[in-house]
């Protein structure tokens, strides 16, 4: 359980970053919808403890999926 507590505390970081880095009101609404799907992917990990990997894949799917990361 706390390795679950630790890599969320990791999500909310690197989620703060990307706000943090999002400075067009156009990308922080898109920003914030890729927050929302990440920690509810993130809650669904948590309920039913899906393997790790589906965590940081869909993590990733989003951060790739991310303006900020795409050119």
């Amino acid at each position: 359980m706390k390795k679950v507590f630790k890599r969320l505390i990791g999500s909310v970081i690197l989620i703060a970053l990307l706000v943090a880095g999002s400075v067009q009101y156009k990308v922080f609404m898109v920003e914030l919808t890729i927050i929302i799907a990440n920690l509810y992917i993130t809650l669904i990990y948590i309920v039913n403890f899906y393997d790790e990997r589906f965590f940081f894949y869909s993590f990733f799917f989003f951060y790739l999926k991310s303006p900020l990361t795409s050119p």
